[in-house]
């Protein structure tokens, strides 16, 4: 391998690795909070069992959401009497509160109080 060989494939290497930082740095910017007193937090559908809100959703300022947390009976478990929510499902927001970043669903355990235990990530 020549000299200048080595020096493009490393340019490259370079080039790559610049634009993943780059689009992290925008991933980050579009899911940060600028500030915490420009959030606010809507809890809506309270299960009668648990007590728990079935969605949490946070939004900016001017209303745009940044995050929505929901908590489901997931379909694959065998159900339980009464059913638990063991599916929680985060999703994150672009700036202009529509464009779905990213998705993360979770399956949640429960000790015998109610109390999370844990929350195992099923996919990203």
């Amino acid at each position: 391998m020549t000299v200048w060989a080595e020096g493009l494939a490393l340019a490259k290497r370079v080039a790559a690795d610049m634009t993943a930082v780059v689009n992290r740095i925008l991933f980050l910017e579009n899911i940060s909070v600028h500030s915490a007193l420009d959030v606010n937090t809507d809890y809506e559908d309270k299960d009668p069992t648990t007590g728990r809100f079935k969605t949490i959703t946070h939004k900016r300022g001017n209303g745009t959401i940044i995050r929505r947390t929901t908590y489901e009976v997931d379909p694959d478990v065998p159900a339980e009497v009464p059913p638990k929510l063991n599916l929680k499902v985060v999703t994150i927001f672009a700036k202009d509160g529509i464009t779905i970043l990213q998705e993360v669903r979770y399956r949640v355990t429960y000790d015998s109080e109610g109390d999370i235990t844990s929350e195992t990530v099923l996919s990203e």
